[in-house]
């Protein structure tokens, strides 16, 4: 009787420790992914503002600096090459990509918002 008695309880104890279990190992799964998001977002960040890849034609956008941007507007609307064309078109592929990145429900509205608010504007 001692034995089955210290069963029941070893039992109980391991119900008791995968109820509590599976709520913990959520939590823990979704911390975990909300570091790797947030780790994500930074670099994305990073990418666009502490590296010097979109600074020309974020500087000629922003100021409208000439005749850097007569040119950028005349070579677009003819279609026409020029190396600030080149930059604005990896610039907005940028966002192109923030958008595939919506549509796969990776990255929310709420996030680019916060994130691009200023050159999205």
């Amino acid at each position: 009787m001692y034995w089955s008695d210290i069963a029941e309880v070893l039992k109980a104890l391991g119900g008791l420790v995968a109820v509590l279990g599976v709520p913990l190992a959520f939590w823990t799964y979704r911390r975990s992914v909300r570091t790797k998001r947030a780790e994500w977002l930074a670099s994305l960040h990073e990418k666009f503002f502490e590296t010097d890849r979109y600074t020309q034609i974020r500087r000629v956008l922003d100021y409208r600096e000439e005749p850097h941007y007569a040119q950028l507007a005349i070579a677009v609307q003819a279609g026409t090459h020029h190396s600030l064309a080149d930059e604005l078109w990896r610039y907005l592929n940028f966002f192109e990509f923030l958008a595939g990145l919506h549509q796969l429900r990776q990255i929310s509205e709420t996030e680019i918002v916060r994130l691009f608010d200023y050159d999205l504007s």
